[in-house]
């Protein structure tokens, strides 16, 4: 019982770490562009922005990926046996039954969410359940469950979130830094200017090597 609770603990440990190195690389690229600009305003709104997309991912980043994968909420009447698997499932693992979704996506996939297991939700897309029987469809849900209790959803769901920030961010600054004019550009150390581009160019890397 130990090591699961460690494991819990790294979780939650390792989920602050990736929003503390988000916000710092957040930052460090809109410090850069305000740098390039000569206006450091944009390096503020860089930390405003930063810090508000790590709220959003630590609160809201189940619904994000809900909403991303098309997922309605559906009661017991409205799926009985995935219900009733998930009610003897969760009564086995000692854990608060999460809220069941169901995606209309035709491929075979499952994904649980959510930043702790009381605030959790699992997704089952529709090609799952036309597949599997269901056997192999309590396994599934298991594996899923297997998650929420390690609290394995509070780091995917912020990666997931996180790492479409920081990609989107490194696209705005590269655009800026290869077509941009900034003020007293001609001036800028040609070198750094070099380095900082390789740096925006790198960001989508390290967000991959974050996932």
């Amino acid at each position: 019982m130990s090591s699961a609770y460690n494991h819990q603990s790294s979780n939650v440990q390792r989920t602050w770490l990736l929003l503390f190195f988000f916000v710092g690389l957040v930052s460090a690229v809109f410090y850069g562009i305000s740098w390039y600009y000569g206006d450091y305003t944009i390096a503020f709104f860089g930390v405003v922005i930063s810090l508000s997309q790590a709220f959003i991912a630590y609160f809201s980043g189940d619904k994000i990926a809900l909403r991303f994968a098309k997922a309605r909420e559906v009661s017991p009447e409205d799926s009985p046996r995935v219900h009733n698997i998930i009610d003897n499932l969760t009564k086995i693992a000692g854990i608060p039954k999460p809220k069941v979704y169901i995606s209309p996506d035709k491929s075979a996939n499952a994904f649980a969410t959510g930043r702790s297991p009381e605030k959790a939700s699992i997704c089952l897309n529709q090609g799952l359940l036309d597949l599997l029987n269901k056997s192999e469809l309590e396994g599934v849900i298991a594996h899923e469950l297997a998650h929420i209790k390690n609290r394995d959803i509070l780091v995917m769901t912020v990666t997931m979130v996180l790492v479409s920030v920081i990609s989107f961010v490194a696209s705005i600054g590269t655009r800026v830094m290869i077509f941009g004019g900034g003020k007293d550009s001609e001036n800028k150390n040609p070198f750094t200017i070099v380095i900082y581009i390789a740096v925006l160019i790198l960001a989508p890397l390290v967000a991959f090597i974050v996932q």
